[in-house]
């Protein structure tokens, strides 16, 4: 619990009654590999703060997967549109990893307005990003920044799932590691693990 008051508190300033309301309905819930905990078509009423594992959001198109996002220890993640509005969510967040969360009611950010702000703004940051740069940088700019701020990724994750993060097929993700191992080498650098 102390890893989620210190994130809380690097983004708002927690009081002590704050934070007891968080504990008192607060509950900690193992995740086994593979197990949902929101598929398209629920509405999202919990949020979750990743203490341990790896969480991914996906949606579904003609039956095939995209990745939206990857959510490590000491994330956050919620449907917040589907939590706010109380529709049916078109994500589905499962875990990579066995995970271990801890799980908030929605009506917890209801109750403090600064977390629904910050909540609401922290989500807004996110899809901005994500969205500029599915629309301004090429598959192999978006694999070298993921590779960049998330070295422990391609440990991790599994190819398939970082070629579909970034829009490509696992082949064409190949090819762009095989592009960037080659340039690195040329240029006389250590190159990116991969």
């Amino acid at each position: 619990m102390e890893a989620l008051r210190q994130k809380l508190t690097q983004i708002l300033p927690v009081t002590d009654d704050m934070w007891e309301d968080v504990v008192s309905c607060a509950q900690i819930r193992k995740v086994p590999k593979g197990s949902f905990i929101l598929r398209h078509g629920e509405i999202c009423q919990e949020s979750y703060f990743i203490s341990k594992g790896l969480m991914r959001m996906y949606y579904l198109r003609n039956g095939e997967e995209h990745i939206r996002q990857f959510f490590f220890e000491n994330g956050l993640i919620s449907d917040l549109v589907s939590a706010f509005t109380r529709t049916s969510s078109r994500l589905n967040f499962d875990a990579l990893e066995d995970c271990e969360l801890i799980v908030m009611p929605i009506d917890l950010l209801h109750r403090y307005p600064q977390f629904k702000e910050v909540a609401i703004l922290d989500g807004l940051y996110h899809v901005s990003n994500r969205m500029a740069s599915i629309f301004m940088d090429t598959p192999e700019e978006k694999y070298r920044e993921l590779v960049a701020g998330r070295p422990k990724v391609i440990q991790r994750i599994p190819q398939y799932m970082i070629a579909s993060y970034i829009g490509v097929t696992p082949e064409g993700l190949s090819r762009i590691k095989k592009r960037i191992a080659g340039v690195d080498q040329r240029e006389g650098g250590e190159g990116i693990e991969v």
